[in-house]
């Protein structure tokens, strides 16, 4: 409980568990629909998965030299971050069923940029504040929620496309019984199966939306949480 009373490990451990399901979103958005419209296998969209990920080795570095500096404020280049997280979700909303695979290259660098310069200094501020004997207690802390932040964004997220899809669905059914008359079998399996596919396409890009209302929540945060955290500072020689 002295842990949490330190707004900046506070800061950290409420971030922490919204940044896991903005990240699990942005990687599992992209895989499910190219999946589910476009018929792709996961070796297919692997390539995307890379584009997040690799690039992060190099740039987690150069923000972490960014941050670690007395004239820069962490808690400008967190909200830098998810400004660049945030147009990159407005981006990808505007999905339709044409989408294939190259068409998310330029929001997902978007995201990859941006995640990192949320993560590296929301990690000084919290460390920041914990002596070295409180390290083993805070990182159990920390590994405990963001372990319970996956699992509450993934089952999220999960019930949010199978509901958004559910609707969809059937607003989409209701409105194609209405406006047609009785049609042969054949047709009727390629109307549902069209309706099908822009389901999917409509619930991805709610998907999307919703989370610009958990980046907004994280701004949030940002904004009346923490402290200006400060990089480790060298020790005064005696």
């Amino acid at each position: 409980m002295q842990l949490l009373a330190r707004r900046n490990f506070s800061y950290g451990i409420l971030q922490l568990m919204l940044f896991v399901f903005i990240a699990l979103a942005g990687s599992a958005l992209p895989a499910a629909y190219l999946g589910h419209v476009q018929g792709y296998r996961p070796i297919q969209t692997m390539p995307l998965a890379l584009t997040m990920a690799l690039p992060q080795l190099l740039i987690a570095p150069l923000v972490a030299w960014v941050v670690n500096r007395n004239s820069v404020d962490a808690r400008y280049v967190i909200a830098l971050g998810l400004g660049l997280i945030a147009i990159a979700c407005l981006g990808n909303a505007q999905l339709t069923s044409g989408w294939v695979r190259d068409d998310f290259y330029l929001w997902q660098v978007l995201q990859m940029v941006g995640q990192p310069m949320v993560v590296v200094p929301l990690l000084m501020a919290a460390t920041g504040v914990i002596a070295p004997q409180e390290g083993p207690f805070a990182s159990a802390m920390v590994n405990s929620l963001r372990g319970l932040g996956a699992t509450l964004a993934g089952v999220a997220l999960e019930n949010f496309t199978t509901w958004r899809e559910h609707l969809h669905s059937n607003h989409l059914l209701d409105q194609a019984m209405n406006s047609r008359v009785a049609l042969p079998a054949e047709a009727s399996l390629n109307l549902a199966a069209r309706v099908r596919e822009q389901a999917f396409v409509l619930t991805y890009a709610d998907a999307y939306l919703a989370l610009l209302a958990v980046i907004g929540l994280a701004l949030l945060v940002l904004l009346t949480v923490p402290t200006r955290p400060y990089p480790p500072q060298p020790p005064v020689p005696s």
